[in-house]
């Protein structure tokens, strides 16, 4: 038995050996496998950072310790315009783009990520060739290999636009802050409730507030203006926050500090910060003696219309071309149309027709800038003919005649009573000299004669122009020069 137990134990032997190279080729093939998987793993990691590498749009450079270049990408060839073979195996100082000023920071840079330290990104201005001048903002890290460091990697990005949107935007600023702080024109800013934030030298000195003053008095829009004028402005502010700027101007009357008035012209629009709109800010044009101006104005064109109105002469107004351009109450009076039927028609066409050519050559001379006064009938609505005396001169604008203004007054009644006395004196002269007694007129101051009849003549034996002119007592005998005569007349 115990023989047989002991050839047994022999043949397990082998069994147990083969069960255990069995485990070990397993093993080894296994490992194999992870092995060939780990490699295929890295060599993919491996592809992909180069696509990535290759592919990458900002510039990515593999430096070594000393300075040397060891890789770069196609971002690095088109930045610097070289083509990589004129880069790769350079230390960086050798390729000309670095300034001379910024060397140091390279070198300390490099030092740092050697010794371990990290670097904070940084921006760099290169010159690269052809004169090309770039802003970059680098990033620097360490590359390991086997958990040991073996180089550094920099990348590159370019930002010469943003820097040059910042230099346009710094230059914006300042030209904003000189027009904000020396404009003629006030400036001002305030919330969307009407609260103001701020405003410039002009503001503040047409409403007598320093600017310490703004944000402590709480000064907004309802306490400038009047309460007829608020509705607008906050129909304005609405209009600016819905279409970020107001559509045409408005005029504000605003109270200053010591309680008086001035008249501004304002226009605003939205104030960004970032994305959103924050404030309003507005500009104000100071038209206070513009509006005075046209206060004054009003009254005179009321009183001219008063005038106009009241004036108990007829006033109408011509154009260039001589027709009616408008007319008061006495020339409706006057020529029995209302004042639209007269508007339009040219004045020939209210003159009889003998007058037109004269009237016409009057206006004429008009035009060329003289006065002219004449006595012309007219012709009525109704086909009546009135005397008139018309005055007519130049209208102007600028010192050019744009018509004319005719003043005309009824003289039918003068006439007449002109004709009447002439009529009169006619009966009187022909009774004067009819007489058959001698008359003669005297100066009752003087006792000179200054006229007599053709009996006084005949009377005293002399011719009329002997007579006039002479004192009265030729008209006596020597005796009667004596007494009441002689005291009456001296």
């Amino acid at each position: 038995m115990e023989g047989l137990e002991s050839s047994m134990k022999v043949k397990e032997q082998p069994i147990e050996e083969i069960k255990r190279l069995r485990q070990e080729v397993a093993k080894l093939r296994q490992e194999k496998t992870e092995r060939k998987r780990v490699e295929e793993k890295l060599h993919a990691s491996e592809e992909q950072y180069r696509e990535l590498f290759e592919s990458a749009p900002e510039s990515i450079t593999l430096v070594g310790f000393d300075g040397t270049i060891l890789n770069v990408n196609n971002a690095s060839e088109i930045i610097t315009g070289l083509p990589r073979e004129e880069i790769i195996g350079k230390r960086f100082t050798e390729l000309g783009v670095v300034h001379e000023k910024d060397l140091p920071k390279y070198t300390e840079s490099l030092s740092q990520l050697a010794s371990g330290e990290s670097i904070q990104p940084y921006k760099v201005e290169l010159t690269f060739k052809g004169g090309k001048t770039c802003w970059l903002e680098i990033f620097s890290g360490l590359l390991k290999k086997d958990n040991r460091p073996y180089a550094v990697q920099v990348i590159t990005r370019d930002i010469t636009e943003r820097k040059k949107a910042e230099a346009a935007r710094r230059e914006g600023n300042a030209r904003y802050n000189a027009l904000f702080d020396r404009t003629l024109y006030c400036v001002y800013v305030h919330d969307f409730e009407g609260r103001f934030l701020d405003a410039n030298d002009a503001a503040l000195k047409l409403l007598g507030y320093t600017r310490e003053e703004v944000p402590s008095l709480n000064i907004n829009i309802s306490s400038l203006l009047g309460e007829d004028q608020l509705p607008t402005a906050l129909k304005t502010l609405e209009e600016i926050q819905q279409t970020g700027r107001q559509k045409g101007t408005n005029e504000f009357r605003l109270r200053t500090k010591d309680g008086n008035y001035v008249w501004v012209e304002t226009e605003a629009c939205l104030v960004y910060r970032g994305e959103e709109p924050y404030a309003i800010q507005g500009i104000a044009r100071d038209i206070t003696e513009r509006k005075k101006a046209q206060e004054t104005l009003q009254e005179s064109e009321e009183q001219y219309r008063n005038l106009f109105q009241t004036a108990t002469d007829g006033i109408v107004t011509l154009d260039v071309t001589g027709r009616v351009t408008s007319c008061n109450k006495k020339t409706e009076e006057i020529f029995g149309y209302k004042q639209e039927e007269l508007i339009g028609k040219h004045f020939t066409a209210l003159l009889p027709e003998k007058e037109a050519p004269r009237m016409s050559k009057g206006f004429q001379r008009v035009l060329e800038g003289k006065t002219t006064t004449y006595q012309t009938e007219i012709k009525t609505k109704s086909g009546d003919l009135v005397r008139v005396e018309v005055t007519t001169v130049a209208l102007r604008r600028d010192a050019e005649v744009i018509g004319a203004l005719e003043m005309m007054r009824d003289i039918t009644d003068r006439k007449q009573a002109e004709e009447a006395l002439k009529e009169s004196e006619e009966k009187y002269r022909t009774q004067f000299e009819q007489a058959m007694d001698a008359i003669a007129l005297a100066d009752a101051e003087t006792g000179i004669v200054i006229d007599c009849n053709r009996a006084a003549c005949k009377l005293v034996g002399r011719k009329k122009s002997e007579i006039v002119g002479q004192h009265q007592r030729i008209l006596h005998p020597p005796q009667e020069m004596e007494g009441e005569l002689t005291t009456t007349f001296k």
